[in-house]
């Protein structure tokens, strides 16, 4: 499992994530605070206490986990091992330089593919499900413009201007990778597999924080967004 990045404080940042009454303000701070995410499990309960904002749910929930050995993060790592997804920590040195600069910069980030997160240019490209037919051809216009930059593309593969941006991309041989709003074991719209599977063909990638299992809801959109928004210069 680690050839994925499946390590100890990887496990341990996933299980902080999964620990209800945690988001990932709090869960940053408690690793900041303890050095890593293996530091937290492995804090005296009064030491968690400590900590500034963390409820009586978090502190049952985190030293709830750590009793049970961090069991559902390291079911998960082996559900999306066997799936092919990895996994990168914001304590990972590889973690994006730029997507940290957010204050609530997701715990772990999963994807797919060979993804070069701090890839000299990153462009997010994100729209109206609905364009018309002018704003589908400016899409494909400022897509295709960035080609001479080598600039990656980056995008939420929704229908409309975002499925332009990533197509577009693969046209004209440019990295692109999608943000979803749900896990990686499957593909939102359905209709979008195809040039996923180019994507993922072409040195592209697909990104979530969102780990298998987790379905699309509304409320993931917003969360999706930053994300993009966060990668991207």
């Amino acid at each position: 499992m680690d050839s994925l990045g499946y390590n100890e404080e990887t496990i341990a940042a996933m299980e902080l994530g999964l620990c209800g009454g945690i988001g990932p303000v709090l869960g940053r701070v408690l690793i900041e605070h303890f050095g890593s995410a293996v530091g937290v499990f492995g804090a005296a309960p009064a030491a968690l206490l400590q900590i500034l904002g963390i409820s009586k749910k978090a502190h049952y929930n985190i030293i709830h986990s750590a009793k049970s050995n961090l069991d559902e993060a390291r079911e998960l790592a082996k559900l999306h091992t066997s799936l092919g997804i990895c996994a990168l920590s914001i304590s990972d040195n590889r973690y994006p330089y730029r997507l940290r600069e957010l204050a609530d910069a997701p715990l772990c980030l999963y994807y797919k593919g060979e993804i070069e997160w701090d890839a000299p240019r990153i462009l997010g490209v994100i729209g109206t499900r609905k364009p018309t037919p002018h704003g589908c051809e400016e899409a494909k216009k400022l897509v295709g413009e960035m080609k001479p930059f080598d600039a990656v593309i980056v995008s939420g593969m929704a229908y409309g201007v975002d499925a332009i941006a990533h197509k577009r991309a693969l046209e004209t041989g440019q990295i692109t990778w999608a943000v979803l709003a749900h896990g990686l074991e499957k593909i939102y719209p359905a209709a979008h597999h195809a040039f996923a599977a180019q994507m993922l063909a072409g040195r592209g990638g697909l990104i979530s924080e969102f780990p298998a299992g987790t379905k699309m809801h509304p409320d993931y959109f917003p969360k999706r967004n930053r994300i993009v928004a966060g990668l991207c210069d």
